[in-house]
């Protein structure tokens, strides 16, 4: 599962349920963060959200490359 979220966005409201979702160890729980104007603005969202799932630094291509379109978008994604 991936969560694809902005530092701006109302994202923090629940973002905090994706280290309750990594307990499941059947599930590989990833944040992909979009939408920032540098890496340490990404580091001090995670820090202040308390997240502990692995989080990935998005570009503009991840965007068009899944559709989306607005913020925080959840996927699920099958091997």
């Amino acid at each position: 599962m991936t969560l694809d979220f902005s530092v701006w966005c109302i994202c923090k409201l629940g973002i905090g349920n994706l280290n309750a979702l990594s307990a499941d160890k059947s599930l590989a729980v990833v944040a992909i963060g979009l939408s920032y104007q540098s890496p340490s603005e990404i580091t001090k969202f995670v820090g202040d959200q308390k997240l502990e799932v692995s989080v990935l630094l998005g570009t503009h291509r991840t965007l068009a490359e899944y559709n989306i379109e607005m913020f925080p978008t959840y996927s699920v994604l099958d091997e």
